[in-house]
């Protein structure tokens, strides 16, 4: 196989984790809530596809379906913590988000132990693709978790520039004072914002837990944080996020392919954990020389007063 496929194959896998988490959290700051606690998002929806995958017993890829769709239940019903501190108490938005990543391991490690086989989770479902092989089959490709991306990618587009409800959930984010004169109600569109969030994370965490399996160990690598960069650098726009989510994939799948010593990187095997750094040292980079330069929905991080105007 060429090394073009050998890259593609683990790229497309954190392509579709990054984009969908970088999506998720998109629509919560878009509704004006900052959500750092992606990475705890992804976390429960890798932990609870990975546990119900272990008690259903069932091999079949066709199990991925229910499975996706209770890990974006756990993720959206975790969210719910986060709105809850937001929205309701009016708390500090990236003290919340904090308190989520530090919360979310702490639940799959007692999830790993109590249910777990060996600390492990023990899930048989295989991947719903053409073929069943990550590594080195283009065919891999073709997948479920293509098709879940893809669908993401154009509502996300659709939703938030040709609908009604698009417009006013981006009104909240710049002006939730303007958007109440115009009666809108401002507290329900940022829920939704919240769970919109939770649910795509919870995705990304289904789809993370069917890469890593049973080497998960209630850890999301810093996906959500990385998530979160590509979400700056998109500048909150769906179509730029698809384009930076690629390049940082491309990054990742390279470094995991140096790292089996593939084809010609066998020579170099010892630099593919030095590779795998690079998106991380990028969040940095651009979190120094962006954090005044690009500006995210003006009214993401402030407490809705609806008594003040």
């Amino acid at each position: 196989m060429s090394i073009f496929w050998l890259i593609l194959i683990p790229s497309l896998v954190y392509f579709v984790i990054l984009s969908i988490s970088s999506l998720s959290a998109m629509f919560s700051e878009r509704a004006g809530i900052v959500n750092v606690g992606i990475e705890g998002m992804i976390i429960i929806g890798a932990t609870f596809y990975g546990i119900f995958g272990q008690i259903f017993k069932v091999s079949s890829p066709w199990m991925q379906i229910p499975l996706f769709l209770i890990a974006a239940l756990a993720g959206g019903l975790f969210s719910m913590l986060h709105g809850f501190v937001t929205i309701k108490l009016k708390g500090d938005h990236t003290i919340s988000g904090i308190a989520l990543n530090l919360l979310a391991p702490a639940i799959a490690i007692f999830v790993l132990k109590r249910f777990g086989n060996a600390n492990k989770i023990q899930s048989s479902v295989q991947e719903l693709a053409l073929s069943q092989n990550s590594i080195n089959d283009w065919q891999n490709i073709i997948s479920l978790k293509l098709l879940i991306v893809i669908l993401v990618f154009v509502t996300a587009i659709i939703l938030m520039n040709k609908t009604k409800w698009g417009l006013r959930f981006k009104a909240i984010g710049e002006n939730p004072q303007a958007a109440d004169a115009a009666g809108i109600n401002v507290n329900f569109f940022k829920w939704q914002g919240v769970i919109i969030s939770g649910i795509l994370a919870g995705l990304a965490g289904g789809v993370l837990f069917q890469q890593k399996g049973v080497s998960f160990s209630g850890s999301a690598d810093g996906m959500g944080f990385v998530a979160l960069t590509i979400l700056i650098m998109g500048r909150w726009k769906s179509s730029l996020i698809l384009v930076f989510a690629l390049f940082f994939s491309l990054i990742l799948g390279l470094a995991s392919v140096i790292g089996t010593g593939a084809g010609i990187f066998e020579t170099v095997k010892e630099y593919g954990k030095l590779i795998n750094t690079i998106p991380y040292i990028l969040t940095f980079v651009v979190l120094i020389f962006s954090s005044k330069r690009v500006q995210g929905p003006a009214a993401a991080g402030q407490p809705y007063d609806k008594s003040k105007r």
